[in-house]
Parts: C-alpha cells; sequence; structure tokens
C-alpha cells in the first residue's frame, strides 16, 4: 500500500469522524511513522523476526574516505576508513535497525565489530586481516574497514522516506515517468509503504484512537462503513459486514 493512500484513508476517516482540521502532509507522515515504528517493534518483540517487507536499502554513490586526522571518532592514527552516515534507523529490542552492510560490486557482507577490537585486530597483523571486511558504528555513521567506496546498506527506517530505491516512478494521473528505472532517488509517497499489509488496518485504528482520540468502536464502525471508498479495503483490509 503507498503512503498517498495511507494519507488519503486518514483523512477520509478524520472527515467521517468529524474531525475536518486542515493537517499537512508532513504530519500526518510524521504520525503514520511513528505509529509504524511502535508496531514494527512490538511484532519483533514478539517474534524476533525482521518482515522482509521492512527493510529499505540506503547507499553511497561514493563514501568518504577518513583518518584520524579528518574525524574525531577516529582513535587509530595509521587507519584509514570509509564513512558513511546514515538515516536514523529504528531500535529494537536487543538491536539497532541495520539489517546488512555490503560493499563491492560483489555486495559482499561486512561483519560488525567494536573499533577497539578491530585496531587490535590491525596491530595483531593476523594474516587474516587481509580476508577481513569490518565496519563499527556510531551513532548513526559507520565505518567500514579495510576502504570500500562503494556500500550499500539495508536496514529498517524510521522514516522510509529517507531509503534509497531505483524504481521506476510514474505519475500516477497522467502515467508520465518522473524518475526512470535504474536513476537513484529517494521514496516518495508514491512507492509502496514498507509494512506488513496486515498491519496497515491496525495502525489506522492506532492513529485514529490513541493519537486523535477517537473511541475504538467508532473507528471501527467508521472503516466498516467506508469501507468502499477506503484503499484500506483494496488490501485486505475491512469490508463491510
Amino acid at each position: 500500500m503507498k503512503l498517498e493512500e495511507i494519507v488519503y484513508d486518514i483523512r477520509t476517516l478524520l472527515n467521517e469522524l468529524g474531525d475536518d482540521s486542515d493537517y499537512t502532509d508532513s504530519y500526518l507522515i510524521y504520525k503514520v511513522n511513528n505509529v509504524r515504528e511502535a508496531l514494527l517493534q512490538r511484532a519483533y518483540d514478539r517474534t524476533g523476526y525482521f518482515n522482509p517487507l521492512w527493510i529499505q536499502q540506503f547507499d553511497a554513490e561514493r563514501a568518504i574516505t577518513v583518518n584520524s586526522a579528518d574525524d574525531v571518532n577516529v582513535q587509530e592514527t595509521s587507519v584509514v576508513y570509509s564513512k558513511l552516515e546514515l538515516p536514523q534507523t529504528i531500535s529494537f529490542e536487543d538491536r539497532d535497525g541495520i539489517v546488512r552492510v555490503a560493499g563491492g560490486a560483489n555486495q559482499r557482507s561486512i561483519s560488525l565489530i567494536t573499533q577497539g577490537a578491530l585496531i587490535n585486530f590491525i596491530e595483531s597483523e593476523d594474516p587474516m586481516l587481509k580476508e577481513m571486511k569490518a565496519y563499527f558504528k556510531i551513532g548513526n555513521i559507520i565505518y567500514v574497514y579495510p576502504t570500500e567506496p562503494y556500500l550499500k546498506v539495508f536496514l529498517v527506517l524510521n522514516n522510509p522516506l529517507d531509503g534509497i530505491t531505483y524504481k521506476e516512478l510514474k505519475d500516477p494521473n497522467t502515467g508520465t515517468i518522473i524518475s526512470a528505472n535504474g536513476i537513484r532517488r529517494n521514496l516518495t509517497i508514491l512507492d509502496e509503504y514498507p509494512i506488513d499489509g496486515s498491519m496497515v488496518e491496525l495502525l489506522l485504528q492506532q492513529l485514529l484512537t490513541v493519537d486523535f482520540q477517537f473511541e475504538k468502536q467508532m473507528v471501527q464502525d467508521v472503516v466498516n462503513d467506508k469501507a468502499d471508498t477506503l484503499n484500506l479495503s483494496r488490501y485486505g483490509g475491512s469490508t463491510k459486514a
């Protein structure tokens, strides 16, 4: 389901519930993202599993190369890293939202390690160092050793519009191509929103009952009554009883 469709359904339901406030799209998207974050955290806590639908891509056309002279986070003066600042990810009970970091033409996986452990490994001159690819993370920044100019990160983002895609984007009204297939761009409200289809109705209900403080039964009645006009019904949501 596209974010544009979710926002449309929220506006439709708010209007039916008697709230005719002129909320901006950015405000509603902010609210949607917050509810999605809570739902994904709850689902992960229950299953210990990341649904592939949640995972997005973020990459660098060319990562920055840094050493201790360039970056206060780099402790060892002789070591050079590739640096990539990531968008905010969702924090889960026992981990952050980074699923996989990969580099190079073959997209080889890069392992997470602490900076101290990585420096110790480098200083030990272990023969396996030649085969090693690792990164450490400080805040939203990852540092990759050895340097890797082309990085791709798979992650669960706090704001899905920070994600990167290479898919074609068309104007839904005219069919005009806005961005051709293979062109790097950020996600828009016209792209699929990274959430399970089964969660969308729960997201709408939680948003309307918790954030906008409508009674649960009233919300459910309106969702059922407006099923024919809601995008939700086309994605396995409520239908009229």
